[in-house]
Parts: C-alpha cells; sequence; structure tokens
C-alpha cells in the first residue's frame, strides 16, 4: 500500500522523492492493518489485507508564492496529469502536499513462469475512517475485474 500510494502513484504525478520519504517508514502497528487471509474470487483465492489509517504524502499543489511544486520524477508524469488530473490549487490551502489518512483494501496474488515471480494487486483507498461505503464499493470494483479478466490468476 506505501509503495503504492507513494511511488507508483504520487512519485510518479511529480511529487519530489524528498517529500515521499518521511512516509516510506514501516512503522505500522497491528491496528493499522487487517489480514483477511486467503479470500475466494472466481474461483481462485487472493491474499485480502485491510489498511487503516496509514497517513501519506498527497499529491496536491498549492498555488502560493512560496509552495513546493511538482518536479519532473518520470517521462509517464504527463500521461499521469492527463489521466488523474492536473493540479486545482485552492483557497486556504497554502502549502502543497498535505498529509492525508487513508484507508485501504488490497488483494493480492503472485505466480511463475519460467522468467520471474510475478506480483498482482488491486486497491482501493478512501479517506480514513470517512468514506467507507467508497472504499466497499472500489473493493467490490476490484473483485469483478478480478472474477472477469484476472480468473485464471491467484491461488487453487
Amino acid at each position: 500500500g506505501t509503495a503504492d500510494w507513494l511511488y507508483f502513484s504520487n512519485w510518479d504525478y511529480g511529487v519530489p522523492e524528498d517529500v515521499l520519504h518521511p512516509y516510506s517508514a514501516i512503522n505500522y502497528g497491528p491496528e493499522d492493518w487487517k489480514d483477511h487471509g486467503l479470500v475466494r474470487i472466481g474461483g481462485k483465492q487472493w491474499h485480502q489485507v485491510e489498511l487503516r489509517g496509514l497517513v501519506f504524502a498527497s499529491s496536491y499543489v498549492s498555488d502560493a508564492p512560496k509552495a513546493r511544486q511538482l518536479v519532473d520524477n518520470t517521462v509517464i508524469g504527463g500521461i499521469c496529469h492527463q489521466s488523474y488530473g492536473y493540479p486545482d490549487p485552492q483557497p486556504g490551502y497554502p502549502d502543497s502536499f498535505i498529509p492525508q489518512a487513508m484507508d485501504g483494501m488490497l488483494h493480492m496474488a503472485y505466480f511463475e513462469d519460467a522468467d520471474a515471480f510475478h506480483t498482482i494487486i488491486f486497491g482501493a483507498t478512501a479517506h480514513a475512517g470517512k468514506d467507507r461505503a467508497l472504499l466497499d464499493a472500489q473493493a467490490e470494483a476490484c473483485r469483478k475485474v478480478i472474477a472477469d479478466d484476472y480468473a485464471g490468476f491467484g491461488f487453487d
């Protein structure tokens, strides 16, 4: 969850790496996650993990005169902006990359072929403690995609 939120999303979007580092430490307690074990989706089993209240740097960018701005971390930054939206500064929020607490639900599996191990992760996130219905709807959509399009993956 941390790697996805910080690096596969925000770093690709252009959040400076030094902003992300303070949130990279793995210092979560037992109250921060729940292992639901293997759950059956589409005839196979997937590992399901729930994350609670994890704090990450957001990708919010302020237009205040001295606010930090996005940087070009990768060649896909422009594609990320087109896909997820461009910065939208709001009055009253002068700091960029405001931390956010998020809840998440992950479904994970892996498979091995002749060349390597491959990990498949589907994830849903919502604001911590506030949007459980949204989190559940996203997780259900992920389970439908797994059942419809990834039914051959997972564990027997």
